[in-house]
């Protein structure tokens, strides 16, 4: 899953850096503000677990 996520969110901002403008500002706002979670999240568990979300 976090390999499909990262897919996605590489795509969507490479649509977006190119011109084709496919997310209005504030949907691209929202889905930035979910990886930045995600990230986070992804950090504590592995810090805390010694494990990552692709384990």
């Amino acid at each position: 899953m976090a390999k499909k996520f990262k897919i996605i969110i590489t795509e969507a901002l490479s649509l977006y850096i190119w011109g084709c403008n496919i997310l209005n500002t504030e949907k691209l706002e929202t889905l930035l503000g979910f990886y930045k979670q995600y990230k986070a999240l992804s950090e504590y568990i592995d810090k805390k677990y010694k494990l990552s979300l692709n384990d």
